[in-house]
C-alpha cells in the first residue's frame, strides 16, 4: 500500500461494513512501518492475521532458530513434548512450506 494511501485505506478497513466481510477469527494488521523501494516510494504491508495463534510455546521442549536447508532463510527447529504433538500438526488447509 503506498504510504500516501495509508490514512484512507486504514479508515476504510475499520468501517463496520468492511469488518463484517472479514472471516471470523481474522483481523487486518499493518506492517510496523513503511518500506522504501528502489524508486524511493514508501509502502506499508497489510496482512490478514488469525486472531487465535495456531502454535504457541506451551508444549515445546526445545526450539532453536537456524538457517533452512535449501535457500538458507531463517527457520526454527522445534521439538514438541509428547502431549503437545497434535498441536503442532498443520491445521487443515494450511500452506506447507
Amino acid at each position: 500500500m503506498p504510504e500516501e494511501d495509508f490514512p484512507r485505506v486504514d479508515s476504510l478497513i475499520h468501517l463496520p461494513e468492511v469488518q463484517r466481510l472479514l472471516p471470523r477469527g481474522i483481523e487486518m494488521l499493518w506492517s510496523a512501518g513503511p518500506v522504501s523501494n528502489q524508486g524511493g516510494r514508501s509502502y506499508y504491508g497489510l496482512y490478514a492475521v488469525a486472531t487465535k495463534p495456531t502454535i504457541t510455546g506451551e508444549y515445546l521442549t526445545h526450539a532453536q532458530a537456524e538457517p533452512g536447508p535449501i535457500s538458507n532463510p531463517a527457520g526454527a527447529d522445534v521439538h514438541p513434548a509428547r502431549c503437545g504433538r497434535a498441536t503442532f500438526r498443520p491445521p487443515p488447509g494450511a500452506a506447507r512450506g
